[in-house]
């Protein structure tokens, strides 16, 4: 039986305090990385990646979480998404923090193996309201886990919605921690709201993660962090 645990994470930057709830580039670390997009609806600009990271500029890797966008001022300089569990005993975990131990893509069920991370297929996708014209919407990867509408179209939730998926399958990704893979796929929801109805709406970003268990082993004692 494979285990679906949902994890929701909003950044709300109000009056200049930050309030955490839990709820692409190739750069010098991971060669296996190539893909970012810009979260951008509304006061926040924030970098997301596929691969585990966010909040941190893959350009430069210096802070990538800006408030208000276009102020040249810093909220938070990077995130991760950190999973640890056991294995028969053993301790295994996957990181993202300076370095990172997911890649790219999805995990094939038969096999419980990762396919390939360089394929385009598995960039960051980005779609907007009143944009659906674009690659990213009408290219939507649902057959990999890209959440649809009641219309079976791309779903919008807010003003901008961003998609990806990631896994840390491949044992030669894990060279932080250095444990085996827990054989997790992770596909990620980003999006916000660009309103000034509800003035902390236009301040904030949601992360929202699906965490699918799709390797061969049972996971024991299983805790899901987020790093910042």
């Amino acid at each position: 039986m494979k285990k679906y645990l949902r994890v929701k994470l909003a950044i709300l930057l109000i009056s200049g305090w930050v309030a955490t709830v839990l709820g692409g580039e190739t750069h010098m670390y991971t060669p296996l990385i190539y893909d970012y997009e810009n979260f951008n609806a509304n006061t926040i600009k924030a970098y997301i990646t596929n691969y585990g990271s966010f909040f941190r500029n893959p350009r430069t890797n210096n802070a990538g979480f800006l408030w208000p966008s276009g102020a040249g001022l810093s909220a938070i300089y990077a995130a991760g998404l950190w999973v640890g569990a056991r294995v028969n005993s053993e301790p295994r975990v996957a990181v993202a923090d300076y370095l990172y131990e997911y890649a790219p893509g999805t995990i094939d069920t038969s096999t419980h193996l990762p396919h390939d991370p360089e394929d385009p297929a598995f960039k960051v996708y980005k779609i907007k309201r009143g944009d659906y014209y674009t690659f990213d919407f009408l290219n939507w990867p649902a057959t990999d886990g890209a959440p649809l509408d009641s219309l079976g179209t791309p779903l919008l939730i807010g003003d901008q919605t961003l998609w990806c998926v990631f896994n840390d399958a491949d044992s030669a990704v894990h060279s932080w921690m250095e444990s085996q893979p827990l054989g997790l796929e992770v596909q990620l929801t980003v999006f916000g709201f660009d309103t000034t109805a509800l003035p902390p709406l236009n301040q904030a970003i949601f992360l929202r993660w699906l965490v699918i268990n799709k390797g061969d082993n049972y996971l024991d004692s299983a805790y899901i962090s987020i790093w910042c």
